[in-house]
């Protein structure tokens, strides 16, 4: 027969731990030492096209471009029309009046013209007024401006003197455009 015998060690009660007692009143702020400059004054920003809601289908997330028909164009705008392979800058130029895009006709069409398209454009140096249709023609748009005269310094074509929207004796094969560069191109 076997006998295990076993210690009894007793045991030591524990000590209780401190209650953390909750604050009776909120801590105070601190006043700064010295006082904030007054906020700068800033222009106002331009309005930008926002993107409007489009249904989902399946609950997944869209992407893609902005709703072109939704966005809001200004009288005077002008965008560059140009055929895959041709770089950023140069195309046919069209211009949005009266609520429409068209094209510019080419008959009085010069670089002075073209400067007040590719400033409008962020461009600061126009390298060609291009004439006769050489970036295509844009026969589903109508032609709205024609004898365009700039000085260069103007803000967009309507402030040249032109014919009058609308008012033409050109075709599509007149259609104008331009080059554009950020590179001066007398260096």
């Amino acid at each position: 027969m076997l006998f295990l015998c076993a210690e009894f060690i007793p045991k030591t009660p524990s000590t209780p731990r401190p209650t953390v007692r909750a604050p009776t009143q909120a801590p105070r702020r601190r006043r700064p030492t010295a006082t904030a400059p007054p906020p700068t004054l800033r222009p106002p920003r331009p309005a930008r096209p926002t993107r409007q809601p489009e249904g989902r289908r399946g609950g997944g997330r869209r992407r893609g471009r902005l709703n072109t028909a939704s966005q809001a164009f200004r009288d005077g705008e002008v965008r560059l029309v140009r055929r895959a392979g041709l770089r950023s800058g140069s195309g046919r130029v069209e211009v949005f009046a009266g609520g429409r895009w068209g094209t510019v006709c080419d008959d009085s069409w010069d670089i002075n013209g073209a400067a007040v398209v590719c400033r409008q454009l962020g461009f600061p140096y126009a390298v060609r007024a291009v004439k006769r249709a050489e970036f295509g023609q844009g026969v589903s748009l109508p032609i709205l401006l024609d004898n365009v005269r700039c000085k260069g310094w103007e803000r967009n074509l309507l402030e040249c003197q032109h014919r009058g929207v609308g008012t033409h004796d050109c075709e599509h094969e007149e259609d104008a455009g331009v080059v554009c560069s950020h590179q001066n191109p007398d260096l």
